[in-house]
């Protein structure tokens, strides 16, 4: 049994660059996640593995949205309701990510101002949570454009 190829015949679109760069974003928050949460012993992320599977989820997500697109007939529905999840995904763990870290904030920014480790740590969490926030606003924006489109016939 042959597989059908599901984009045979169409025309990638600027949703699926722009679903790419998200998923790229996404995978590069989660390896600052790593990073953050792995710095010290002492600062670890108690919800490291649930915020990794997360991420994954959000990135399959994202992925069979934009396949789901390539197929005929298909509602968008699926395709539009994959990428809000996708985006809830990302945008809790941010958030999830930087609320760890305010009894962190806190202390570095009222009485531990000479801490260095905690600010590497701290300096990391903020660049994770952008990250992940970035990767989620440009999510949103390729939902709101054609992955992929029909190819002009070449006569």
């Amino acid at each position: 049994m042959a597989s059908k190829n599901l984009t045979a015949g169409k025309k990638r679109g600027f949703g699926l660059y722009l679903d790419a760069a998200g998923i790229v974003l996404a995978v590069a928050g989660a390896v600052a996640t790593v990073l953050c949460s792995t710095k010290s012993a002492d600062y670890a992320l108690a919800g490291l593995p649930l915020y990794l599977v997360l991420i994954v989820v959000a990135i399959v997500l994202t992925v069979a949205g934009a396949l789901a697109q390539a197929k005929d007939g298909l509602n968008p529905i699926f395709a539009n309701a994959c990428s809000a999840v996708a985006v809830f995904a990302l945008v809790f763990t941010g958030v999830k990510v930087i609320g760890a870290r305010v009894i962190l904030a806190s202390g570095l920014f009222s009485w531990n101002a000479s801490n260095q480790i905690g600010w590497g740590v701290f300096n990391s969490t903020i660049v994770a949570t952008v990250l992940l926030v970035v990767a989620a606003l440009v999510l949103v924006v390729a939902a709101f454009l054609p992955a992929f489109k029909d190819a002009e016939p070449t006569d």
